[in-house]
């Protein structure tokens, strides 16, 4: 799976809050005058909130999720009344709590096009936003992108000054080895060459023919 491929580079998944991040979710449920926003990883079994205002919760099931619907595309979702969606009429979540009737979700579109997730609203009761509310939503969700952007590109400088100080110190350990063996093998030449000299000098049969 791209996607969720795609998704892990990241290493976002089960991170603790960011203030960053959460101040996004914040202004998602200002902008939108919403109870509810969340940013929305969704996962291969899961949907994973990195913040949430609203919903106290950590994560639910991709079976049961609107951001899962949203993935499919990377246009803005939204659901005005979920009771009148054959796709969430019968969903836990609206016929139980928080009993969801409006859900918009804007898409964090990664470079490759893959969909990872959402920056999404909801609320209790069937409603729209006005124009300016779902371009608002839109932006904040490519100000999450960006920052899982720079996430990743922090994470890559990391590996790569792992790797680069790893491959130093086996050329280190390579250097001391050589000298090493140069300093050993410098004394036993010496050795060898004296043995040589003194049995090409030695009278005594036995000695010479060693």
């Amino acid at each position: 799976d791209v996607r969720v491929a795609t998704l892990q580079r990241y290493a976002l998944l089960d991170t603790p809050r960011e203030r960053d991040y959460d101040d996004i979710t914040a202004l998602a449920s200002f902008i939108c005058d919403t109870p509810y926003s969340t940013i929305t990883l969704v996962d291969q079994q899961r949907q994973w909130f990195k913040s949430e205002v609203g919903l106290g919760i950590a994560e639910t099931g991709r079976a049961e999720s609107f951001c899962g619907w949203a993935t499919a595309s990377p246009e803005l979702m939204i659901v005005p009344d979920a009771l009148q969606d054959l796709r969430f009429a019968e969903n836990p979540y609206v016929t139980g709590e928080p009993k969801i009737r409006f859900y918009a979700g804007a898409p964090l579109v990664a470079p490759n096009g893959q969909v990872l997730g959402t920056v999404c609203v909801f609320d209790t009761r069937p409603r729209q936003l006005s124009q300016q509310q779902l371009t608002a939503l839109e932006r904040l969700s490519r100000q999450v992108m960006a920052l899982m952007e720079a996430r990743l590109l922090a994470v890559e400088k990391e590996k790569a000054a792992k790797a680069l100080l790893q491959n130093e110190k086996l050329a280190a350990v390579g250097r001391m080895a050589s000298n090493m063996a140069h300093q050993i093998n410098n004394p036993l030449e010496a050795v060898s060459n004296l043995l040589y000299i003194s049995l090409q000098k030695s009278q005594n049969p036995e000695v010479q023919g060693w």
